[in-house]
């Protein structure tokens, strides 16, 4: 064959390979739930004759890049029954599918993530979602089901101890886990000092815990992000649900306020210990209290085919309070109340700019203010503390080919911590005002990650954090002698900072890598690294979080704690789709961990 034949037989199979590309043609749409017309997130949609397939994101929206022809369309969900639909595909066109929920009730519970074939498919090590539909069928404490609580069951996950809601994560401390409410962060997770969690049940979709694989857009803490998503609200018509359980009672309203284009709902708990205590008489709790109550509300407003805004509230609070003679037993204060307030909102605004790029904005402010208020009369006392944070987030997904996803995005925090004011609220008391410094800080960041295969087999996401932590002033830094014993400092003099000012400043960029190697349809191997900074400390004396505890920001003298992880894992799925088991490795390394030195006194 000339060398003439050879270049045009090259010319011709590159021409054919280009017109069939060409030839392909936009096909998107929507997967909802048949009656309340909600969407379905994680539903497959696949074109069964030549294996193309897309997932549905969290509002339901899916794209397929398909050559022109005649197609059956598969879709299916794990808790949903398959659709078939035979479609003729010749041009760019948008079609909505509905499913019918599955109502067979199960003998044998499973924590799965969506189906089985996520368990092998799913990029990145140490990933679980769970969703409300499973999650209310697990045990439950008193009545009361509690997402904290079922993360216990997760391999690498450990209570702090019997009845608390704090838990830790591959060795981690409590306060490495970056736990989230649409994107809003929850500073003390629990109600009635770790027995519940604050997560309503009716008001949650589902959530996603990454302990291992975490992905580049979450950053902040060293150890793992649980990040709950709260359901959508129904645009179709009014709904009221609720319980009654041996604490506390719940109460549901969802409701359209323009039908399919503008709804809301309210979900609330309360909680009748008080009157519990009351009826019990115990003598050694006589006068003692205990309540919590929550709100979560959110608005959802479909503005057009391409925009979707939503706005949500949470709001709860405790109080807490021994018996004065318990209290004496175990310190001075006396009879002491522990109040403790979690306020978050969430504005976020979605849209679909075409085919292949979408883009969203969410805006978050959060305030977890905790007191104690002391009534005795030689040491009333009222000590408040608060941390204020506020964000703003921006990201976007372009999808480069169809083997081929781009995230990026970036996101500011600010932290105003008020790390403590003690007041004496009586002439008789015998304490003094003490009113420590507040503490700003501000982290930025920028975040990078590309999703793609590699022939039929290997599945990668590759990504990298950059982040600046800048500690601010108003401010005062002590400077001390140097090579002086631990326990033996002594300050030489001090550097005011005003406010605004930068006192220490932090960077580091934070690697992201996910490998999945399909050996067959039902096993594969996962590689997962990645590097995690935390500028946020919790300070206890505890295991458990309280609200006594304090959070305090990284700064001259507190580095940022520091992880790195590498995860090795084996994932297989046992006969057809009748159970699945995996097999994980992983090597940790922490950095900067800050505790109470033994022995210490204040």
């Amino acid at each position: 064959m000339s060398k003439i034949t050879k270049l045009l037989l090259v010319n011709l199979l590159l021409l054919i390979s280009l017109t069939s590309i060409a030839q392909r043609v936009s096909f998107k749409g929507k997967v909802l739930h048949n009656e309340t017309k909600l969407p379905i997130p994680g539903a497959v949609v696949l074109v069964t004759e030549n294996g193309i397939g897309a997932l549905a994101d969290s509002l339901g929206n899916f794209e397929l890049r398909v050559p022109k022809g005649s197609f059956l369309i598969e879709i299916s969900h794990a808790s949903f029954f398959k659709k078939f639909q035979k479609l003729d595909i010749k041009k760019d066109f948008i079609l909505d599918f509905y499913l019918d929920e599955k109502t067979v009730e199960l003998e044998e519970l499973k924590i799965t993530a969506n189906s089985t074939e996520q368990n092998v498919k799913r990029l990145g090590t140490g990933v679980s979602n769970l969703n409300a539909r499973t999650l209310k069928k697990l045990p439950t404490l008193l009545g009361e089901v509690d997402i904290i609580k079922s993360l216990y069951t997760l391999p690498g996950v450990t209570s702090v101890g019997e009845g608390a809601s704090g838990f830790n994560v591959r060795g981690g401390n409590i306060d490495q886990n970056l736990i989230l409410q649409e994107e809003a962060p929850i500073f003390n997770s629990s109600h009635l000092l770790g027995f519940f969690s604050v997560f309503n049940p009716d008001a949650f979709r589902d959530f996603n815990f990454y302990r291992g694989g975490i992905p580049a857009q979450f950053g902040g803490r060293a150890s793992s992000v649980l990040a709950v998503n709260l359901k959508d609200a129904n645009a179709t018509k009014l709904a009221v649900s609720g319980g009654i359980g041996t604490i506390s009672s719940r109460l549901m309203l969802e409701s359209p306020i323009i039908k399919d284009k503008l709804a809301f709902y309210v979900a609330a708990r309360i909680s009748y210990v008080d009157q519990l205590l009351k009826v019990v008489k115990i003598k050694s709790l006589a006068g003692s209290k205990a309540s919590f109550y929550d709100i979560t509300s959110k608005i959802e407003w479909n503005a057009s085919k391409k925009d979707k805004v939503a706005f949500s509230i949470f709001q709860g609070n405790d109080k807490f309070k021994l018996a004065k003679d318990t209290v004496s037993a175990i310190d001075d204060n006396g009879d002491a109340l522990y109040d403790w307030t979690s306020r978050n909102m969430t504005a976020s605004w979605s849209h679909y700019f075409g085919s292949k790029f979408s883009a969203r904005a969410v805006a978050v402010s959060s305030l977890y203010d905790a007191n104690i208020i002391n009534s005795d009369t030689l040491t009333a006392f009222d000590l408040n503390y608060n941390i204020n944070y506020k964000s703003l987030k921006a990201s976007a997904t372009y999808l480069l080919t169809d083997k081929n996803e781009l995230d990026f995005g970036a996101q500011f925090n600010r932290y105003d911590i008020k790390p403590g004011r003690l007041t004496p609220t009586l002439s008789t008391s015998n304490k003094n005002l003490i009113a420590l410094e507040p503490e700003q800080g501000i982290e930025s960041a920028v975040f990078i990650n590309d999703k793609f295969n590699i022939g039929n087999k290997i599945n990668v996401s590759a990504g990298i954090r950059y982040v600046i932590f800048n500690n601010l002033g108003n401010s005062t830094v002590y400077n001390y002698a140097e090579n002086q014993p631990l326990n033996d400092f002594t300050r030489t003099d001090s550097t005011k900072y005003n406010n605004g000012s930068i006192i220490k400043t932090f960077n580091s960029l934070e690697p992201r890598f996910s490998l999945n190697y399909s050996i067959n349809p039902k096993a594969s191997i996962k590689l997962s690294a990645n590097r995690m900074r935390q500028f946020l400390n919790l300070l206890s004396s505890t295991t458990a979080a309280l609200p006594t505890d304090r959070w305090k920001l990284s700064d001259t003298y507190i580095k940022p704690q520091m992880a790195d992880q590498i995860s090795l894992g084996y994932y297989l799925n046992l006969g057809d789709k009748a159970g699945e088991s995996s097999f994980e490795v992983f090597y940790k390394k922490l950095n900067n961990v800050i505790d109470y030195k033994d022995g210490e006194t204040v």
